[in-house]
């Protein structure tokens, strides 16, 4: 290292990701702990919590190998899954348990109610599982970034749940029947399953609801449209956003100013540096001047301290950075919090971009700040930032091709010199035992910083493609005198072939190749025309076409669709170039087809859960009494997002799958045993349907509270990587308490109701078969008399 410098690390991301794993990890051990802790409160029994406490642990560890074998890692969304489907696992494990302990607190044997127990309740599993495979196939075979981002994590869910049928329907029983021996061989006399005075409350109140609902099926249905129609209500005036940006512990912010050189840039750089160093959450400070987009452009990265040691998010020192600059008037200044998912346009680092793109490299800039100077008056809008600087000052070359070919004179010549002079062109390349460098040709200081040099510029007109032998003119040696003797014209052509030569012979430059000899000089102004005008500093590409991007900050509660609705309002009384297009985008890509790709996940989960269970149970109408329950998890999702005050993102996707499956889950029991009933014992759908109800009460108790304790942590923890659990968790409780209350009274309303449909159904099919019989035996002996 020279002296006085040294190695400081200013960035380690690896900081922020083994925080949010330890933060995810510690939300899986206590989601398993409170869903464990369901089981025992409901059952009371030390037997059942330790079955299941030994079942879940082992359905998680054994789906790591199948993960492994997937290609699967061990991230934040694939322990985020993990711990979502501790639920899941959990609700299996209950429903294998909870029937054995009922048959054997109904007197049977140990062997015979495990037996029974876990055959009664395998094709609900089965039905489960298939369910929650088809719910998540749609977002695990969805395109794009979406696809990408939750692949995983709908793999690692179809892993899990499939395990998790396995360990149920095979090992839940074994473990049960084993506990339960070793149990009561020390406490013969304890039955661990008396119900709670709670319970008993309960258990006495909900019959008289259900009867209630049942007696008014009709009535009790019409819920089910008002909650459809509050849902699509809430979900279109929620605030949307493609994907949560998360608090990675960075803040990047640049500055630009007109006309700038790389000084003042440097000197206003320097100042930012320091502001953000004196602000107490920065720890470190990065900056470097973006050369690339021109001389007055410089980029600034500040390293947060950890979460623990600052109160203030990412966003909130980025706005308190931005607001110290703005006193600044020798540039502009933005600073903004970067997530995990960065699309850069330019020089734009902000997470929202509104993008202008057109053929024309020269209207895409103008545009963009006039809509950006436009879009400063909403209050909507807390920064906007446009990609573009003004025009700068420039020369246009119009050649007089006459004047040209008279002097002979060809735009590959003009071409060439102007290349070899301002182009930094490799001339040559000295080895040296060190290494190489490269000799590259260039006018001197002095006559870079003057256009008037162009004036002064000579062009020679015996010049050509350079081919074969010819000499390179990367050192051109020139005589004063236009005529000489042979000696002298000998002496010259010498010299240039001796400098040439020194300069790397004929592979030196690719300039115009010209005669050893005498030269005759041309005056650049003589064969074109310079004209001062106003061009682009500089043009950025979006595809093939030239774009500019606007940076854009939202106020807190604004949605993408109204930062939408502004900007075309705005492009409409700008009357900007047809020949212009524009595009919102977030980090995640096109937020326009946001709101669209997520309608179509979850249309395309339901979907495939109706075939699923149409075939499952060869029924139409079936899946339809289970689908019911869909549209009461989706409004308790969106009122806990609503009531939190958090958007709509891809985590609340998410969360409404996981409900769909969750909320399936408590349906197809309820359906399965009353189908069950009506064929084995040929109850009435109203018999068959209320007993249902009133025997699977504790189960569906127990699973969603399994589930809703198991997604507490969820939304409660905090650390790296909140962002995307806290509306995973607050979507999940929110959508299993309306959905649990919903389920219960409407959906045996349902299924009384079709059943009535489908016995009108039958007695109508079956009187017009009557009717077309007995009208054919009346026809039959007319019939007769005329073929005889």
């Amino acid at each position: 290292m020279p002296p006085g410098a040294d190695i400081v690390i200013a960035r380690d991301g690896s900081v922020v990701i083994r925080s949010s794993l330890r933060h995810t990890i510690v939300t899986l051990l206590l989601a398993c702990v409170l869903a464990l802790g369901v089981v025992w409160a409901f059952l009371r029994s030390a037997t059942a919590a330790l079955a299941a406490a030994i079942v879940v642990p082992c359905c998680l560890i054994a789906s790591l190998g199948p993960m492994h074998l997937a290609g699967f890692g061990l991230d934040n969304l694939s322990l985020m899954a993990l711990t979502v489907v501790t639920g899941l696992v959990v609700d299996d494990a209950i429903v294998v348990i909870e029937n054995i302990m009922r048959h054997r607190a109904l007197g049977l044997s140990i062997e015979d109610a495990a037996i029974m127990g876990g055959s009664e309740v395998v094709f609900t599993l089965l039905s489960i599982t298939i369910s929650v495979l088809a719910v998540f196939a749609p977002i695990g075979l969805a395109p794009g970034l979406t696809g990408r981002l939750f692949g995983e994590f709908a793999g690692t869910v179809g892993i899990a749940v499939t395990v998790s049928l396995v360990l149920s329907c095979v090992v839940t029983p074994c473990l049960t029947a084993t506990l339960l021996r070793l149990t009561e061989a020390r406490h013969p006399a304890r039955s661990g399953n008396a119900p709670s005075e709670e319970e008993s409350r309960v258990a006495g109140l909900y019959p008289r609801i259900l009867d209630l609902c049942l007696l008014h099926p009709g009535k009790t249905v019409l819920l089910l449209p008002l909650t459809l129609l509050v849902a699509l209500i809430l979900f279109a005036r929620m605030p949307k956003i493609v994907f949560p940006k998360q608090d990675i512990g960075i803040v990047s912010g640049g500055s630009r100013a007109d006309g700038a050189t790389l000084e003042d840039t440097r000197a206003r750089i320097a100042r930012f540096s320091r502001v953000m160093l004196s602000d107490p959450a920065v720890s470190h400070v990065v900056a470097y001047l973006d050369t690339s987009e021109g001389s007055s452009h410089g980029m600034v990265f500040a390293t947060l301290r950890d979460m623990t040691d600052r109160r203030d998010s990412a966003a909130t020192i980025a706005r308190r950075i931005a607001a110290a600059m703005r006193h600044e008037r020798h540039g502009e200044y933005h600073a903004q919090a970067p997530g995990n998912l960065m699309t850069r346009v330019g020089s734009n680092s902000s997470g929202l971009s509104y993008i202008l793109r057109s053929d024309d490299e020269r209207l895409p800039g103008p545009a963009a700040r006039r809509l950006a100077r436009a879009l400063r008056r909403h209050p909507e809008f807390t920064n906007v930032e446009e990609d573009s600087d003004p025009p700068g000052e420039s020369l246009s070359f119009a050649i007089n091709r006459d004047i040209a070919a008279r002097l002979g004179v060809t735009p590959q010549v003009i071409g060439s010199a102007l290349s070899d002079a301002f182009g930094q062109i490799t001339a040559s390349v000295v080895y040296s035992w060190r290494g190489q460098y490269n000799v590259v040709m260039t006018l001197q200081d002095q006559f870079l910083h003057d256009p008037a040099l162009l004036r002064n510029f000579w062009v020679s007109p015996s010049g050509g493609s350079a081919s074969g032998s010819a000499a390179s003119n990367t050192i051109r040696v020139t005589t004063q005198g236009a005529a000489g003797g042979s000696s002298a014209l000998a002496a010259t052509a010498f010299r240039n072939q001796i400098a040439n030569a020194l300069a790397g012979g004929v592979t030196a430059s690719t300039g115009a190749a010209v005669a050893t000899g005498t030269e005759t000089l041309v005056p650049l102004s003589m064969v074109a025309t310079l004209a001062p005008t106003l061009d682009p500093a500089s043009v950025t590409h979006l595809g093939y076409a030239s774009s500019a991007s606007i940076a854009l900050d939202l106020a807190p509660g604004v949605s993408l669709e109204r930062a939408h609705a502004i900007i075309d309002a705005e492009s409409r009384a700008l009357s900007l170039p047809a020949a212009l297009s524009g595009v919102l985008q977030s980090d995640e890509g096109d937020a326009g087809k946001s709101t669209q790709d997520s309608e179509m996940l979850v249309l395309g989960a339901i979907v495939a859960v109706y075939l699923t269970l149409g075939i499952l149970y060869e029924n139409p109408f079936h899946p339809l009494t289970i689908l019911s329950t869909v549209p009461s998890a989706g409004i308790g999702a969106v009122l806990g997002l609503d009531l939190f005050g958090l958007p709509f993102s891809g985590m609340a996707v998410v969360a409404m799958l996981l409900l769909t499956g969750i909320s399936l889950k408590n349906a197809i029991m309820l359906v399965d045993f009353a189908v069950l009933a009506q064929r084995t014992r040929a109850l009435t759908p109203r018999a068959a349907i209320r007993e249902a109800a009133l025997l699977r009460l504790r189960p569906i108790l127990m699973t969603t509270g399994a589930a809703a304790l198991g997604a507490l942590p969820l939304a409660v923890m905090g650390g790296y990587g909140m962002e995307l659990r806290q509306p995973l968790g607050i979507a999940l409780i929110g959508g299993l308490v309306v959905s649990q209350i919903q389920t219960m009274l409407t959906t045996p309303a349902l299924y009384m109701l079709i059943a009535h449909l489908q016995a009108a159904s039958r007695a109508y099919r079956a009187r017009r078969v009557g009717e077309k019989a007995k009208g054919r035996g009346c026809d039959a002996p007319h019939d007769h008399g005329k073929r005889r």
